[in-house]
């Protein structure tokens, strides 16, 4: 009864994580399950029939007092694993800082545009649209002391907002012709100048490189499914889109900095790329360490508390976890590519996001076949 409720449990389980993690996954440890018959006995002593140490009790209190979360998920099962089979399964080195060479990337230069003193009496008036800053308004804001150290958020907001206020001023057949065409050749300029405004603002805005580079907090189940830090990509690709088409209306629509505050506030995409490293580093280092083989394993106690292992650590809790956290790659990892596509952060994005997540896909694909390996050679 026991082992039977426990397969009913795991099955539930994995049909709710098909989807995330792929129909080989399911269909992988729904085999396990139908491997395995014998009666599942409760673990309350350790392999030596001695009762457990009280650094492992204490450990094992600390881990439950915080929310689960994939290392700590990895940390029981890997405990677990090296109890169980009397293997040394240490804990990986920690993860590396990030990448020194990212830290070099310089601000493209951009030339500055001033206008004549004489000319801002005229631009006070021309182009005037309602709920719209006047050119000369939008002028000396950029002046002002707080415009003079705008982030790169705020000044590429300032530029759409400019060419918007110079088109309307060129259009405006009441201003001065000299200085309509004066004005027609900075908004030719400062067109010209936008897209490396926006490269700018990619690689070197404070909120989206701590996004890129990543935290040292893994997600956990009540993160959430990442949908404002979704909408908050969406919008910044389709920010990068309008000013490649050169519509500046709807790019204008865009407040860039409450998508930042988003990113900031969920720091998802920061815990994302911890947690997928982390998780890859952990699997891989335990994947090497299980290619040992011994006939111990199969022996009746041993592969009791291995089902144990299997149905309640690995499918019952750290599938979920990376479930979770496949679903929320799915999701943002392609809208990350699409943003930085074309610049220079491009390869830190595919190396810290990317290519951690393919990898990890193939480390579980390895994990699988493993257990599937010792239940065969314990048939024989």
């Amino acid at each position: 009864m026991v082992l039977k409720r426990l397969q009913t449990q795991a099955l539930a389980c994995i049909n709710c994580i098909a989807p995330r993690l792929g129909a080989w996954l399911a269909i992988s440890l729904r085999l396990r399950l139908r491997l395995s018959c014998r009666f599942v006995r409760p673990i309350d002593i350790t392999q030596s029939g001695m009762p457990r140490p009280a650094w492992l009790v204490l450990t094992v209190l600390l881990l439950t007092a915080c929310t689960p979360n994939s290392d700590s998920e990895f940390a029981v099962y890997r405990d677990r694993l090296g109890r169980t089979l009397k293997l040394d399964l240490p804990t990986p080195d920690p993860l590396k800082a990030p990448l020194s060479e990212a830290n070099s990337i310089a601000a493209v230069a951009i030339a500055d545009i001033r206008f004549e003193l004489l000319d801002m009496l005229a631009l006070d008036s021309c182009g005037l649209q309602p709920n719209k800053p006047s050119l000369g308004n939008l002028i000396a804001e950029r002046n002002s002391s707080l415009g003079k150290v705008m982030t790169y958020s705020t000044q590429l907001q300032y530029e759409i907002k400019l060419l918007q206020a110079l088109e309307a001023c060129i259009a405006d057949e009441q201003a001065p012709a000299d200085l309509r065409e004066t004005l027609k050749q900075t908004y030719l300029q400062k067109q010209q100048q936008l897209p490396a405004r926006l490269l700018n603002f990619l690689q070197l805005d404070t909120t989206l490189r701590q996004q890129v580079f990543g935290s040292q907090r893994p997600l956990d189940l009540t993160s959430g499914q990442a949908v404002e830090t979704r909408l908050a990509l969406q919008n910044l690709i389709a920010l990068k889109q309008h000013i490649q088409r050169k519509d500046y209306l709807q790019a204008s629509q865009i407040d860039i900095n409450k998508q930042i505050a988003a990113l900031y506030q969920g720091q998802v995409l920061a815990d994302l790329q911890h947690s997928l490293r982390s998780n890859l580093t952990q699997l891989q280092q335990l994947n090497r360490q299980l290619q040992h083989w011994d006939p111990a394993w199969c022996k009746a106690e041993t592969q009791d508390i291995l089902q144990q292992v299997l149905l309640q650590v690995f499918i019952g809790k750290l599938q979920l976890q990376l479930a979770h956290q496949d679903g929320i790659a799915q999701q943002l990892i392609p809208q990350l590519n699409t943003l930085y596509a074309d610049t220079t952060l491009a390869s830190t994005v595919t190396e810290r996001f990317q290519q951690p997540w393919q990898q990890l896909h193939i480390e579980l694909k390895r994990h699988i076949a493993w257990w599937q390996q010792l239940r065969d050679a314990c048939k024989r």
